[in-house]
């Protein structure tokens, strides 16, 4: 009897220890290994998780470098995977900037995170998407801002358009308003949609973010920025499977 219990103990010993590392390898295979660049012992156990976007709405292809940067950590550098993904783990409480400065193809972009809890039980995971824009060529005039968003109305994109603004001053409530206008008056935008479900999950109103988030969706099933926004909010829902 004895003989089997031990038996039990060690098989399930090594059922963690194989699961454990399993998670840790595929972790490590994200935006080059979180052993090295992304590692940022910060003091804390979240993570950013980001992808950074072409102008054409697509995750680039190629490695790119950017640099997280926060007011008492100073800068830390990281390289992108081959699909435009990386992770930053060990983060503690902050605000961070994301930034991607050094690609000559491309106009300077940054991106702000805001870390409330050093440490939890479970460590928590903040999504950054980052949309690359073109060099500024002035012979050639755009006909569109975006590339995502066309087909918009003009007066939707007006709504939208307040909200990033509302976004950069930090007034979450404001923005998610005129996010609400702009699906009013589009009832199939996308983007707006999948923003204000950044947003809730920026105010920690989960429920709130997955409906928004499903209202997407349900639209343009395969729409990747929605997709990894839901995946994170049913994650601190803790709803797993």
């Amino acid at each position: 009897m004895l003989s089997r219990r031990v038996a039990l103990t060690q098989r399930l010993v090594f059922l963690n220890f194989v699961i454990l590392y399993s998670a840790a390898l595929a972790l490590a295979q994200i935006a080059g290994g979180l052993n090295e660049t992304t590692n940022t012992r910060l003091g804390g156990n979240n993570y950013i998780v980001g992808t950074v976007f072409a102008p054409d709405g697509r995750p680039i292809a190629t490695r790119m470098r950017l640099r997280l940067s926060s007011p008492m950590w100073g800068d830390i550098l990281a390289v992108t995977d081959d699909r435009g993904q990386f992770v930053f783990s060990g983060v503690g409480a902050g605000t961070y900037t994301i930034t991607i400065d050094r690609e000559k193809d491309y106009e300077p972009v940054s991106q702000q995170v805001e870390i409330i809890r050093a440490r939890s039980t479970v460590p928590e995971t903040y999504t950054v998407t980052i949309r690359l824009q073109a060099v500024h060529n002035p012979k050639v005039r755009p006909s569109v801002i975006s590339a995502a968003n066309a087909g918009v109305p003009e007066r939707a994109l007006e709504f939208y358009e307040k909200a990033s603004k509302l976004v950069g001053e930090r007034d979450y409530q404001g923005a998610i308003k005129q996010l609400k206008l702009a699906v009013a008056e589009y009832p199939a935008f996308v983007n707006a949609y999948n923003q204000m479900g950044v947003l809730y999950l920026r105010l920690d109103e989960l429920d709130k973010a997955d409906e928004a988030l499903r209202a997407a969706l349900k639209i343009n099933p395969e729409a990747y920025e929605p997709l990894v926004n839901r995946a994170v909010t049913l994650f601190r829902m803790a709803k797993f499977k």
